[in-house]
């Protein structure tokens, strides 16, 4: 399962994700392919995060048993032909059409971030499935491709198991509503931007240990420069004393 969380701080884009890979495994007979024993969970490892040397990153949710194996080498092979993070997001769009067939398949989705030539940030979110959110006619919600932007400065976009990432995001916006903890950590410098996602991802991974591996959060700065930072979420999680409310 996945969760991830990318936010557009006023002087940084942050993008987290964990990097928890789930399967359920039920052994079977060779020669009747019935099932001869209990279904058992397997969990493993993947990167859902990418850094693209010049445009920002790109993270991964949804459906990524079909996609893992692909998603870094077709990085690599349009890394000289993309020309900002609007391009890259529309270039991700056509492959989840053409390459990954993404309709074949359950839903699967890109977070895009980074800084256009003109110098703004830009968030995007590509993906197959269905929108989400109290918005939502679940009487007219079919399955589409699309491409939306989230790129105001004091935006979050999330996106993963949402038994978890639903939960934990409901809790913030409660939050955001009571004491303004969003906005408050928006007006810190974007590290302490930082170590907010770092500590969502390892908190969604004591819930649910299906969340979970090794966090890695991108701090992109204007430039598309990127800083990664790792974290396990075996470790305890840190008391961060960020001092008193700016202003």
């Amino acid at each position: 399962m996945t969760l991830l969380l990318s936010m557009v701080h006023p002087n940084a884009i942050i993008m987290a994700a964990d990097s928890r890979k789930t399967e359920y495994l039920t052994p079977l007979n060779f020669e009747t392919l019935e099932p001869i024993g209990d279904t058992r969970v397997v969990w493993s490892e993947t990167t859902k995060l990418f850094a693209v040397r010049g445009i920002g990153c790109v993270s991964m949710w949804g459906d990524i048993t079909r996609a893992e194996k692909r998603i870094g080498a077709y990085l690599i092979s349009i890394a000289n032909r993309v020309t900002d993070p609007d391009d890259l997001a529309t270039r991700l769009l056509d492959f989840l059409k053409r390459e990954i067939r993404a309709d074949e398949g359950d839903d699967i989705g890109f977070h895009v971030g980074g800084y256009m030539p003109n110098g703004t940030p830009a968030l995007y979110h590509v993906f197959y499935g269905r929108d989400i959110g109290p918005g939502v006619d679940p009487n007219n919600n079919p399955q589409k491709y699309e491409k939306y932007p989230h790129s105001q400065p004091g935006e979050a976009l999330y996106n993963g198991k949402h038994q978890i990432a639903d939960g934990i995001i409901r809790f913030l916006l409660a939050m955001q509503e009571e004491v303004g903890v969003v906005t408050w950590v928006m007006n810190y410098p974007p590290e302490i931007a930082l170590k907010f996602a770092d500590f969502v991802i390892r908190y969604a991974s004591r819930i649910d240990a299906t969340v979970g591996g090794v966090s890695k959060v991108a701090l992109i700065t204007p430039g598309n420069h990127v800083m990664l930072v790792t974290n396990s979420t075996d470790k305890p999680i840190p008391y961060v004393d960020i001092g008193p409310s700016a202003t």
